[in-house]
Order: structure tokens, then sequence, then C-alpha cells
């Protein structure tokens, strides 16, 4: 006992920055914490039977949409760099899929901006991405319909000066309306989209909200959207946090270690002093 008293006072030194480093990582998560649902927490939830507005003026259900798989994606209309990047890429996976594609899956494109996204601006929007709305709709909704439909994708969106701050994200949802993956950036390619509609058809289950959820976690944590460029950038604050949040545990871990060795490197000593070799 001894030999360990003089120790205890440093290791709960040491505890105590711990809890301080601890401290520093969480306040970063937290400040780079997504302001709604994480959607890697959505996979295998049912999208809510909300009543939307396709390009033509007319109602739909998307419960009726139930029995094949479909695509679902955020937009609004007036973005001019990230949303019709997202969206030619979509289309892309449309023509990948060729003959037969009302077999396999469907489309929709759901404009958020309430203000302007009306029926006949998601006409003129989806006029440039496909030629035919028979199995790619269109779709406009009221605010509360949007905020619901958001919150279960897991879809964060804020209004700024220059238009939207949104992920770039595009959903899989599968026959019985449950999200099935969520494609995260603006350059997937079409076998992106079409892997797992296929894997949900043939009865396979979704990726777990874990495979999924390091990458967006990743996503979230190190990027925050400039409006100036209207991309994503490396948000080098937070990673600053993160790296020093981790440093900090590093070094703790090395000091305890040390004294622990220290302590027993004492303690062996004492040991041979209280007992000489004849």
């Amino acid at each position: 006992m001894r030999t360990i008293t003089p120790y205890l006072s440093t290791i709960a030194i040491l505890l105590l920055s711990s809890n301080v480093g601890a401290a520093v990582l969480s306040s970063a998560t937290t400040q780079a914490a997504p302001k709604t649902v994480n959607p890697s927490d959505t996979i295998g939830k049912e999208i809510g039977d909300y009543t939307l507005t396709d390009q033509d003026g007319n109602s739909f259900r998307l419960r009726d949409l139930r029995g094949k798989p479909y695509v679902l994606n955020l937009i609004y209309t007036s973005c001019d760099r990230i949303c019709p990047t997202i969206t030619m890429h979509l289309a892309d996976a449309v023509k990948a899929a060729g003959t037969g594609l009302e077999e396999r899956f469907r489309v929709v494109t759901v404009g958020f901006d309430i203000e302007h996204d009306t029926p006949q601006k998601m006409k003129e929007y989806g006029k440039n991405f496909t030629a035919s709305t028979a199995h790619w709709k269109f779709a406009s909704a009221d605010s509360k319909t949007i905020d619901a439909l958001s919150s279960d994708m897991g879809y964060y969106f804020k209004k700024n000066d220059t238009g939207f701050e949104h992920i770039n994200m595009v959903t899989v949802v599968d026959a019985g309306g449950r999200i099935y993956k969520h494609i995260f950036g603006i350059d997937f390619k079409p076998e992106d989209i079409l892997k797992p509609i296929d894997r949900s058809l043939s009865g396979q289950g979704p990726e777990t909200a874990g495979e999924q959820g390091l990458l967006q976690d990743i996503i979230l944590f190190c990027y925050k959207y400039d409006p100036a460029t209207g991309t994503y950038v490396l948000d080098y604050g937070h990673i600053a946090w993160l790296v020093a949040g981790v440093m900090i545990h590093v070094i703790l871990i090395y000091f305890i270690v040390y004294i622990l060795k220290s302590i027993r490197r004492s303690d062996m000593e004492s040991i041979k002093a209280d007992n000489p070799r004849p």
C-alpha cells in the first residue's frame, strides 16, 4: 500500500482529465450532429402513407406504390447545381435499367420548396431528365407532409440566403414501403441504385444501420454545406475537435500504463529489499 498511495492522486487527476477529454469529443459530436433523425437509423422503417400531387396535378398516395420497390429523392427546383446533378445520375440508373423497368421499380422525385415547387414547376423540372412520367413521378406536397416525409427518411434541409442546405441523398424503398438503403453523395453510379433494388426483390434484407451508419456519421461530422459553392466541404473545426479528443485519450492511456508499470517495478524493488538474498 505504501507504494501505491503516492500514485493514487496522479491517477485520479488523469481519470478526471479523461472525462474532460471525453467532454471535448462529446462536444464535437454534438456540434456536428444533424438537426434531424440520422438517416442510418431509419433503415427498415416504414415510410408513412402520405398524399402527394404529381406533375399533372393528380393526387396519389405513397401506399399505392407498394408491391414494387421505388426510389425516392427530395430536391428543390430552383437549385442549379446539386439537385440537378443527383437527379441526372438517377436518370442514368433509370436508363441503365433498360426494358422492363416497370416490372422492377418506380421513381418519385419530391420538391421540398413548398413556396415554389408547384406541380407545373415539377413538370418542367422533370422534362430535363425523362421523356416519360409513366413510372417516374415529380411530386409536390404541403409543408406538413414534406416535414413528415423528410423526418421518416432522416432527410435534412434548411433554408438559407441562397437556397437550401440539404443532405445529398437518394433512398431506395422496398416493396413493403420500408426504407431499404440510402445512397449518399452526388456522384453515384447506376449500380449503386440498381443493386439494392435487385437485392430487395430477391428477398435479401437491408444493410444494417451500423453498416450504413459509419459512412453517414463521417459525412455529417466532417463536412458542412458551403452556400458560396453549392457543395459540401470539409469542416476543419469539427475535425480539429475530434483529433484533439483522440489525442487526449491516447496520452492519458500512455501515462496510466506508465504509472502502473512504475508501481509494479517499485513493488518488485520493495520486495527484493525486504527479502535480501542470503
